[in-house]
């Protein structure tokens, strides 16, 4: 069965580089968010299985977007990778207090961004 991952960074190029990586996964379909606003509308409209997203981004930052998640019912299970430049343990411990399942710090390793999607993919 295919699994949708959203994927909410307003860099372009990161968008592309992760979209790249995850392409070497087998049955994912990737939907793709410029910032947390038009990932919040992609949620309300799609059933994700995944969310990967930056911290810092217009509109709706990505601690913010992991909170919404979060606190929606019907979404509340969705498993959640922070991807972000903020790599200071205060911000780690920001994103697992929001409610994330990974904080990577970039510039992300392919086989570590690989191992995550993997493992929260298939405990679902």
């Amino acid at each position: 069965m295919r699994k949708k991952i959203l994927l909410a960074d307003d860099s372009q190029a990161t968008r592309q580089l992760i979209g790249l990586y995850l392409k070497e996964l087998k049955e994912i379909d990737i939907i793709y968010a410029q910032n947390g606003l038009e990932a919040m509308v992609t949620l309300g409209k799609e059933d994700i299985d995944l969310l990967i997203t930056d911290v810092i981004m217009p509109f709706v930052d990505g601690f913010k977007l992991v909170s919404y998640v979060r606190n929606t019912p019907s979404m509340k299970d969705v498993p959640i990778i922070i991807i972000t430049q903020k790599g200071e343990e205060k911000d780690c411990k920001q994103g697992y207090f929001v409610g994330s399942n990974a904080y990577l710090v970039k510039p992300i390793k392919k086989s570590e961004l690989i191992t995550k999607v993997t493992a929260l993919l298939s405990a679902q």
